[in-house]
């Protein structure tokens, strides 16, 4: 699954600087939009490998658009105050409101990835998990929110040579933490817990996408593009309603193509997650 984000999807830079303030102009009137209308809110759940870019991604979304109406919380080991409530508490207040949009790091997500890589957490037990956190998602939807979420992605071998660059840059070589190096060593064993996370939380209403992380350029209009047609389906969806039951995914999440210059012909089908090119 995940070597469809393998592949080394970029554009070049002179493409990135034609692009780029277009697609910032449109997140920013879609933004408006969705605050005017008060449909929404808009939840953007960012997750993925160390070094590929969550940060930046983050970084990037509140810089092209207006801070008032986007908030982004990263979430790790509960604080004291977080634990002293239900799990969920920490998550539901975080929520965005109506007409706003939150970046939530990696959100929902911490606690079953976290206890796999402690081994604390069984098969059936991490499956149970997953489930729960597609019920989650979907009755999100059914409220109104639209539910966007990334998988950043490196290979290892790219990671790998990524913290090489940076560990050999006295300028950047702090940026290398020990979640990189973590990440780095146990990647092998981790792959197979992230593509089953991804099978089995991606859904028709609340799809993953895989991002390749690599290219920063590329990274950026891939992202902001899928954060624009969120927005814009705020803003059209009709009152909220229960959405149909789906059954997990049988196949992988998209990964994005290299950036066309145009958006597919035809819709993909109702089961899987709509597989969207940048235009």
């Amino acid at each position: 699954m995940l070597e469809a984000a393998e592949t080394g999807h970029a554009i070049a830079k002179a493409r990135y600087d034609r692009e780029a303030p277009r697609l910032r102009e449109a997140l920013l009137n879609a933004q408006y939009d969705l605050k005017q209308t008060g449909r929404g809110p808009v939840i953007v759940i960012v997750a993925g490998v160390e070094g590929a870019g969550r940060h930046e991604t983050a970084n990037l979304l509140t810089s092209w658009m207006d801070p008032r109406h986007i908030h982004v919380l990263a979430f790790g080991p509960p604080t004291p105050e977080e634990a002293a409530h239900p799990l969920a508490w920490r998550y539901w207040i975080g929520l965005p409101a109506a007409g706003e949009t939150g970046v939530l790091m990696p959100a929902w997500y911490f606690e079953p990835l976290e206890r796999r890589a402690r081994g604390t957490l069984p098969d059936d037990g991490f499956d149970d998990y997953l489930q729960r956190l597609r019920a989650h998602e979907t009755m999100l939807c059914a409220e109104g929110a639209v539910v966007l979420k990334y998988w950043m992605h490196l290979s290892r071998a790219s990671l790998k040579e990524r913290l090489a660059e940076l560990r050999g840059d006295a300028e950047h070589a702090w940026r290398v933490t020990a979640d990189d190096r973590r990440t780095l060593k146990h990647y092998r064993r981790w792959r197979p817990d992230w593509e089953q996370m991804l099978r089995i939380t991606s859904s028709a209403v609340a799809p993953w996408y895989l991002v390749e992380g690599q290219d920063k350029y590329y990274r950026a209009i891939t992202v902001a593009t899928l954060l624009l047609e969120a927005l814009r389906a705020a803003v059209a969806a009709p009152p909220a309603h229960a959405p149909p039951a789906h059954a997990p995914l049988a196949h992988a999440p998209p990964a994005h193509a290299p950036l066309a210059h145009a958006p597919p012909a035809h819709a993909p089908p109702a089961h899987a997650p709509p597989a969207h090119a940048p235009p």
